[in-house]
């Protein structure tokens, strides 16, 4: 085979494996959000958070790896026409034939489906990707690395762009959209067949047709240390590279700059990769450990600067402000630093096909590094819900956000430190002038529809006038993360539901965002870009509470977080300052939760940091009813515009009796409306409440 077309055949296999790498990240994205959904609305965990078995899925191969041995044995010569059926490739083609039905499925079922199509999706790819170390053929004993390296690198551009174009929900799964996922499904459909008609591809059960006896004999535990590297840095994505929505919101970096700069070094390290793979010639052992250290300080520092001391007696609180530019030093530190990343991934590799892999250990490797995915994966959403699921020690990881990315950048700088990988000398994928042109092409297309796509749909909203407004219409909206009432995501709905009540002013308990539970998108973000408002998100995703996210048509200033004392969920309290009308507001979003002493040291909280302050509007989802001492102690001081405006309880046939969804405003406007919309309408588990004040 000539230069020109073996470059041209391994520039497919990576196409292949990029998408192939999309869509597992897509589906195992879908099946953590569609467990994680279903279970909130119970608060609790259930038999459905089985589905994350799904990444155990190599155990299945037990059985195929026996026949194999069977059938190889010449005295079951006469049962060796079905050696074709174990074979990798067939493998390959069939499991990875399955994935592509899951994802063109996946987009067009309900969150309760999601869980099995999202599950078996996920499964078959982990098959599929076992069998590329199980035997695999030349090419990738030569230059695997290289090929998944640089496959992962294009996907996770992909990802982002796909993100980007539409406010953090994946495009290629979204409506209309999805024919950019249904191209991709055909694309590597072809490719897959393709490869199996392919004579280069090994046809044979015999291990050692495809397993050159000079190649060194790993012993197990270096295969499975090196597995975990690899698993480690796959689950290192998912958490936060899939969607740089998620560390933006860790940090409230400004986006477009976080989208350009992570794209570009990723594009630049594709760049390497593919066009002058000479250049990692030049980084030794003692460079790549230094890195990997400089990036896991870099990382950590980015989290621990924006962690919160919290209260600990129902005295005390924490007032948060917005980080100040130098807070901001590590964030940008580790992102020119994140090529570490997929360098570490492409060298842990190609390190594997370096040796000759018994299938015992690369299962047992799979499986270990499936088990520290599971584990990484419990322990980030212990950080958050760590008062609900007590009975299986969640407490423990009470503002511990930092640690799963500890965990997580050590399995893979650990194999890094401990396997003195050695760097081979990779030919350029793109030799070609015209190969290259069109590398960059691609490259450059990526990183400016990603930077110019989050430039031009998250532009900064244009102030209106509010000379001559006397009027704000305020509303209290628990969104529930942004689904419905039965856990089905629907950010369109609740959005088309704002846009008829058109507010000036909205809260959003319950909006935590932009994290594995939600599919890594950001709601908020999603209805700032729709509506053209101003944001302040309030406690961040770091803190591990509840969201309690501010949308405001007029300018906001004055932004903080007041932290009270809790008990099961932190209690993050967003306060900020508008000017309408020559009048200064003052709001407070609130979502108080856990014991009776929980929600009184947040009313005490709130009534003290508002104390002396005009035209107060405090509004959220307060979790406490009528005439309860909280109740009481708030409408001592403001006035609850239902009971204002209804003051018989009675509210044009809707008999509320039950609220726990407020706007209190202080003494002195006029409501001129206040209703709720109920469920189902509402398009989430909780009511809407909107009322309208003049002065």
């Amino acid at each position: 085979m000539g230069s020109k077309p073996e470059s041209n055949h391994i520039t497919l296999h990576v196409i292949l494996q990029s998408i192939m790498f999309v869509f597992f990240f897509q589906l195992l994205t879908d099946l953590i959000e569609a467990i994680y959904m279903l279970d909130l609305l119970n608060t609790s965990l259930d038999e459905k958070v089985l589905g994350i078995l799904a990444l155990f899925s190599p155990i299945l191969l037990i059985n195929l790896a026996v026949k194999r041995r069977v059938l190889n044995k010449p005295k079951f010569k006469k049962f060796q026409k079905f050696q074709k059926f174990t074979t990798p490739k067939f493998i390959q083609l069939v499991f990875g034939g399955i994935v592509l039905i899951c994802r063109l499925l996946d987009p067009l079922v309900s969150t309760g489906v999601r869980i099995l199509v999202a599950g078996i999706g996920v499964a078959m790819y982990l098959i599929y990707f076992f069998e590329l170390f199980d035997q695999p053929i030349p090419l990738y004993r030569e230059r695997g690395g290289q090929i998944l390296g640089t496959a992962l690198l294009f996907s996770n551009l992909l990802l982002i762009l796909f993100r980007t174009l539409n406010s953090t929900i994946d495009i290629s799964m979204y409506k209309n959209f999805q024919v950019i996922g249904w191209i991709m499904i055909g694309i590597a459909g072809y490719l897959l067949i393709r490869f199996y008609k392919e004579p280069h591809t090994s046809d044979s059960a015999d291990p050692q047709s495809v397993s050159p006896p000079d190649l060194p004999l790993y012993k197990g535990c270096r295969v499975i240390l090196l597995l975990i590297g690899v698993f480690s840095i796959l689950t290192f994505i998912y958490f936060t590279f899939e969607s740089p929505t998620v560390y933006t919101r860790w940090t409230e970096g400004n986006y477009t700059m976080i989208i350009g700069l992570c794209t570009l070094m990723m594009a630049v390290t594709a760049f390497i990769l593919l066009i002058k793979p000479e250049l990692l010639q030049k980084l030794t052992p003692r460079i790549l450990w230094g890195w990997n250290g400089i990036f896991l300080v870099s990382f950590l520092m980015m989290i621990l600067i924006h962690r919160v001391s919290f209260p600990t007696d129902m005295n005390s609180v924490r007032i948060v402000y917005p980080t100040q530019w130098y807070g901001q030093i590590p964030l940008v530190l580790m992102l020119l630093l994140c090529p570490i990343i997929y360098l570490d991934f492409t060298l842990l590799i190609q390190r594997l096909f370096q040796g000759q892999l018994r299938f015992r250990w690369i299962l047992v490797g799979f499986l270990a590094g499936g088990l520290h995915m599971v584990i990484l994966i419990f322990i980030i959403i212990f950080t958050q819900i760590w008062g609900y699921v007590e009975e299986l020690g969640s407490n423990y990881f009470r503002n511990l956000f930092w640690l799963p990315f500890l965990l997580i950048i050590l399995g893979f700088f650990i194999p890094m430190l401990l396997a003195n990988i050695p760097i081979k000398k990779f030919p350029p994928i793109c030799a070609k002038s015209s190969s290259k042109i069109m590398a960059c092409g691609i490259l450059i297309f990526l990183v400016l529809g990603s930077f110019i796509g989050a430039l031009l749909i998250s532009t900064p909203p244009t102030p209106p006038s509010s000379e001559g407004i006397h009027t704000l219409t305020i509303m209290a909206f628990n969104i529930q993360m942004g689904v419905n009432d039965t856990g089905d995501k629907n950010y369109d709905a609740q959005l088309r539901l704002i846009q008829e009540l058109d507010p000036d002013i909205i809260g959003f308990p319950e909006s935590e965002t932009a994290k594995i539970g939600t599919g890594n998108s950001d709601v908020i973000r999603y209805f700032a870009d729709k509506l053209g408002y101003f944001t302040y998100y309030g406690p961040t995703t770091i803190t591990g509470t509840y969201g309690t996210a501010l949308l405001s048509r007029y300018p906001l200033f004055n932004m903080n977080t007041i932290f009270s004392y809790s008990d099961q969920d932190e209690i993050g309290t967003t306060r900020a300052q508008i000017q309408v009308g020559g009048k200064t507001f003052t709001l407070f979003v609130c979502h108080p939760a856990g014991s009776n002493d929980a929600k009184l040291a947040h009313t005490n909280a709130v009534l003290e940091s508002a104390s002396g302050l005009p035209n107060v509007i405090s509004f959220g989802d307060f979790n406490w009813r009528e005439n309860s001492t909280c109740y009481n102690m708030t409408t001592a001081t403001y006035e609850d515009t239902w009971k204002v405006k209804w003051p018989s309880g009675v509210e044009e046939g809707l008999n509320i009796t039950k609220r726990i969804d407020y706007v209190f405003v202080s003494p002195g406007f006029t409501v001129l409306d206040a209703r709720h919309i109920p469920a189902p309408e509402s398009q989430t588990d909780h009511p809407v409440y909107w009322a309208t004040i003049s002065w």
